[in-house]
């Protein structure tokens, strides 16, 4: 008779070979059906294997099995899936010994599979998770080796998601250095090197956004059209190159309103998804950052057709992502942006009405620990304001106000996006004052709005915008209760809006002419208090 152990072994091996056939088999035919049947051999496989069989057979049956799940997940978007694909990745690390010359790798799998499960569903512990790993990664690969660089790359993008989460300023700083230490190991010649740079400058455009220094952005749009041109016509990254420099080139635009850096934004925008198929799970992404594209120059121009572009391709984006994809609620607030422009438009109510939907859709399917929820309530809060100001509805201000105000609470300070999503809470606020003449709003929204001036950096922007909005709060104070220090300070806030050389030259000059107009009245307090004396 049979040793057992032997049998499971013989077993092993034939469900191992059998489930390499069936993935042939799947790669060569697209049917899933040869992807569940290479899951199931490996997986009696793996019941079959033991950890102390010599040529490390289990260990190669966990990461084959990780990685048959992320194939699935890939195609599904399924999270038992992504769950199956971590759960066989951590086993996998957990048989290799801390002196293995491997288990950098399978951390660094491991990861970027907790990594996406983060973007998912938004749960901290598992960006943490990501974050350590990568580290312990970094740390077991020697200086000289040549995946020294994937794993810098990828520990960046890490300290990236968190940055973006909790705005620490020291994760973005970290994540540049380690990007930029991962681009000086990678030589010009090397098929790598276009990712690198692509990730360098994307790291370079968000510390852009926070500190507006247009050194970081000119050097973001320099790296990353080296990293176009260093991508061959017909390479599948090709996309996703263009697709980041016509971001960068449109951020400079809304900068220094240079009509040919959107222009050419539009243009690799488009070449993005000319190059993306049908079918290709990217292509939804890249819909939407077109319809952007086509938003920014209707409201540069005022064409009713670049309008009805962003939308076609926004609703496009929509349709092309099932539910159940983590993207579909940034996709769904996206449209409801442009539906809400379209209902500034022309004045059609059922525009804004499938904005609202749309947004609150995007709300419902964004969890409440994710770092995209902030931005998915500020959304909703401004269409319901503009709802209100059509209606006169009060419950929709007042939804606006708990929205924006949720926004908020779930926006750390240091976050970039919090002077913004303060900014909106101010603005609901004014507006339910002009209602109800309630003093206390009226002066949450001058505290609010003048916290927003106060983490928007000099440079930064959107600083002339934030001051406007402070310096209209101030004057509806002073025509209430008339006291000068308001006055003075809204000339103020127009002389340093005035100062904001990387605002859009209109937001400057509106703060300024409201400073003029109220240089009379100061005057003319000025000249009676001297003819009292």
């Amino acid at each position: 008779m049979s040793d057992p152990t032997e049998l499971d072994y013989d077993t092993c091996l034939v469900e191992c070979h059998a489930s390499s056939e069936s993935f042939s088999a799947f790669q060569q035919s697209g049917e899933r059906i040869h992807l569940h049947n290479a899951i199931r051999h490996a997986q009696t496989a793996l019941s079959k294997s033991s950890s102390e069989w010599p040529g490390g057979i289990k260990l190669s049956i966990l990461l084959t099995l990780a990685g048959l799940f992320s194939d699935v997940y890939n195609q599904s978007f399924d999270p038992a899936s992504l769950g199956k694909t971590i759960k066989y990745s951590q086993e996998a690390v957990d048989l290799t010994p801390v002196g293995d010359a491997d288990r950098a790798s399978w951390l660094s799998n491991l990861s970027a599979h907790l990594s996406i499960r983060y973007e998912r569903e938004g749960k901290l512990e598992d960006l943490t998770q990501a974050i350590e790993y990568s580290q312990e990664a970094v740390d077991l690969t020697p200086a000289d080796s040549p995946d020294r660089a994937k794993q810098l790359n990828n520990f960046s993008a890490h300290l990236n998601s968190r940055y973006k989460r909790e705005g620490k300023l020291e994760d973005l700083t970290q994540a540049i250095e380690y990007s930029q230490g991962a681009l000086d190991l990678t030589p010009a010649d090397s098929p790598h090197r276009a990712i690198q740079l692509n990730n360098f400058s994307a790291h370079l455009s968000r510390r852009y956004e926070r500190e507006g220094k247009p050194e970081d952005l000119t050097q973001a749009i320099e790296y990353s059209q080296e990293a176009v041109d260093l991508t061959p016509a017909d390479s599948p990254d090709r996309a996703n190159q263009l697709n980041s420099l016509s971001v960068h080139l449109s951020t400079r635009y809304e900068r220094e309103g240079n009509l040919e850096d959107l222009t050419q934004a539009i243009e690799y925008s488009q070449e993005a998804v000319d190059l993306t198929p049908v079918g290709n799970p990217d292509r939804a992404g890249q819909l939407t950052n077109l319809s952007v594209r086509w938003s920014r120059r209707y409201e540069r121009e005022g064409r009713l057709e670049d309008l009805k572009q962003a939308i076609d391709y926004s609703q496009e984006a929509v349709d092309l992502t099932p539910v159940g994809n983590p993207d579909r609620a940034a996709r769904l607030n996206s449209l409801s942006i442009h539906l809400s422009r379209r209902y500034e438009r022309e004045g059609k109510l059922e525009d804004l009405t499938q904005a609202i939907e749309y947004s609150q859709e995007a709300v419902d399917l964004t969890p409440a620990d994710s770092s995209d929820r902030a931005n998915q309530l500020n959304s909703l809060s401004v269409h319901l304001n503009r709802r209100y100001e059509k209606v006169g509805k009060l419950e929709d201000l007042t939804q606006a106000i708990e929205h924006s105000q949720e926004a908020v609470d779930l926006t750390p300070v240091g976050n970039p996006e919090r002077a913004a999503r303060l900014n909106s809470l101010s603005i609901h606020l004014s507006r339910r004052y002009e209602r109800e003449r309630k003093l206390e709003d009226l002066t949450q929204a001058i505290e609010y709005s003048q916290e927003a001036v106060n983490l928007t950096p000099i440079g930064n922007p959107n600083r002339a915008a934030e001051l406007d909005n402070l310096s209209s709060h101030l004057c509806t104070r002073y025509e209430r209760e008339g006291k000068l220090e308001d006055l003075t300070q809204v000339i103020e806030n127009g002389r340093n809006a005035l100062k904001c050389l990387n605002s859009p030259p209109s937001q400057r000059l509106h703060g300024c002419i409201l400073a003029i107009y109220f240089l009379g009245p100061i005057a003319k307090v000025a000249r009676s208090t001297r003819d009292v004396e």
